[in-house]
């Protein structure tokens, strides 16, 4: 009874490391904590907080209009990855 339940214990554990890398990171979804705010009275915005991103076609960007939003969002990953490669470059020759 007792290997048997060890065994149970460490399955269980397992299954729940299983879950957890599939969930990834648990973000609390809190006032401040979004990516993305919508206002829509008494003037019209959407601002992407990854990137500084805005536009005042918040109906536009509702509809389905997300080219210029998803492109800034690309270039900023790809300026954020460059000034890592080169920071590890500097690190590996320091």
């Amino acid at each position: 009874k007792r290997v048997k339940a060890q065994l149970l214990a460490i399955a269980q554990e397992q299954r729940c490391e299983e879950i957890r890398a599939i969930r990834g990171d648990a973000v609390e979804a809190a006032w401040g904590a979004q990516i993305r705010n919508y206002v829509l009275q008494p003037y019209k915005m959407v601002k992407d907080q990854r990137n500084n991103w805005e536009t005042s076609d918040a109906q536009g960007f509702l509809d389905g209009d997300l080219e210029d939003c998803i492109g800034e969002l690309l270039r900023t990953r790809a300026r954020e990855e460059q000034i890592a490669r080169e920071e590890d470059e500097q690190y590996k020759e320091g």
